[in-house]
């Protein structure tokens, strides 16, 4: 995190998806603010950073893993 917040890339353009989870009601799972930073220190690894969202609770593996797996494609 500490090269995130400093600008730099650690992992320059090597592909990173961050699944977040939102509720059933279309709400962010986090406290919005503090999830919107810590998402966006995560984005900021790498150059070609891609953010996707799940209806689902915490384990998106468990209970969306279709979602996991479309992640999985679009790194390879």
């Amino acid at each position: 995190m500490r090269h995130a917040v400093s600008g730099e890339f650690p992992l320059d353009s090597k592909p990173l998806v961050l699944i977040a989870v939102r509720k059933a009601d279309g709400l962010i799972d986090q406290d919005m603010e503090k999830g919107k930073a810590i998402r966006s220190k995560i984005l900021n690894l790498s150059r070609t950073s891609t953010l996707m969202y799940a209806n689902s609770a915490h384990c998106v593996q468990l209970e969306k893993p279709d979602v996991v797996v479309v992640a999985v494609r679009q790194i390879l």
